[in-house]
């Protein structure tokens, strides 16, 4: 049981990485104003349905940012999807 918790902690890094990049350099909402920090990650053991915590700092307008997250989370799987450590069909939601 213990190599599953570890293998899915490692998951869960990467991902969180993965989706820093995409939401600070990739992702052209102009709803998402401020700094937006990936603090946390939590994927199901199955690997189908991802949680992501974030940190959003100097926002315009916190609820208009967290909305435009929240709206772009097919843009986040597809970017995801394309890079070869990730490619299969997980939900991602903020």
């Amino acid at each position: 049981m213990a190599k599953n918790t570890n293998r899915l902690s490692r998951i869960n890094e990467e991902l969180r990485k993965e989706l820093s990049q995409v939401i600070n350099y990739e992702l052209k909402n102009p709803d998402v104003t401020g700094m937006v920090s990936v603090t946390k990650v939590k994927i199901t053991p199955d690997l189908k349905y991802a949680k992501v915590y974030v940190s959003v700092l100097n926002s315009k307008n916190l609820q208009k940012t967290m909305q435009g997250l929240k709206e772009s989370s097919r843009f986040y799987e597809e970017q995801i999807s394309t890079n070869s450590k990730f490619k299969n069909n997980s939900r991602i939601s903020i």
